[in-house]
């Protein structure tokens, strides 16, 4: 048996919420989080990757204590909280990260789509049957569309955060850091990068947010069918007079003609 998490007490501000987290809470949810803390204390492990710093587990209870602590950063502000600290390479800690979301919570499964790769990950060790794995695929591929479509190939969010320092003219932004390579190397190219005027920030955030907008609109037109078994799928395309295959992608604009 492998070792599993050692209990310890850290700093807050050693804490990341997970940039990576399939889970959206509201602020409904954090509030009735934080509610019950109040009443009962924080119970209940906060798993925390030490290799990286991020959260595994335990992003709304950590969210609800910064309210109740008043925690805005700053270390007027930090303070001390109970995690169980793991020591997990970036590709165990997603893993982890999806298996623990799925077995608690209904995730966002647009967010895992966008945020973990098929290629990347083991979706089988996180907890994902084959079903789940072909609907996320389904889902990237249409992302991947969707980014063609706009003329982009990918978006780093980081891009967008980085200092502004001097005007020059920005260099196309045509690609994501390779997932491969190490926190230094990426930091390093970002530094090297021509740096962008407000006014450029402004603009590229704007498009990025109709990117973004196009993408949630184009998933939001797709439904999916879970049928129990292949007999019920077989029925389903009998009443269409559809020949059932193992895998099936049909437009909408078909179905309505077969209606």
């Amino acid at each position: 048996m492998k070792k599993g998490s050692e209990t310890k007490i850290i700093k807050r501000s050693q804490i990341n919420l997970n940039p990576c987290n399939p889970k959206v809470h509201t602020d409904a949810d954090i509030k009735q989080q934080k509610a019950n803390i109040k009443k009962v204390g924080l119970i209940g492990g906060i798993q925390w990757n030490e290799t990286t710093g991020n959260l595994i587990d335990g992003h709304k209870r950590v969210m609800s204590v910064d309210l109740i602590q008043g925690y805005d950063g700053t270390p007027e502000t930090d303070y001390d909280i109970k995690v169980e600290a793991v020591d997990f390479d970036e590709k165990t800690e997603k893993e982890q990260l999806l298996f623990m979301a799925k077995s608690q919570d209904p995730i966002d499964y647009n967010l895992v789509a966008k945020n973990f790769s098929i290629d990347e990950i083991d979706f089988k060790a996180a907890g994902f049957t084959e079903q789940d794995t072909e609907q996320i695929k389904m889902l990237q591929d249409d992302l991947e569309a969707s980014l063609k479509d706009s003329g982009m190939d990918d978006f780093s969010e980081d891009f967008l955060n980085e200092p502004i320092i001097s005007v020059t003219t920005p260099t196309p932004m045509t690609e994501l850091p390779n997932i491969e390579k190490t926190s230094e190397e990426i930091v390093a190219e970002h530094a090297a990068k021509p740096k962008m005027t407000k006014e450029e920030v402004k603009d590229q955030k704007q498009h990025c947010t109709d990117v973004g907008k196009k993408r949630k609109e184009d998933i939001d037109n797709f439904i999916f069918i879970d049928f129990e078994s292949f007999e019920q799928k077989q029925i389903f395309c009998d009443m269409l007079h559809m020949e059932a295959a193992n895998s099936m992608r049909i437009s909408g604009s078909q179905i309505l003609g077969l209606l």
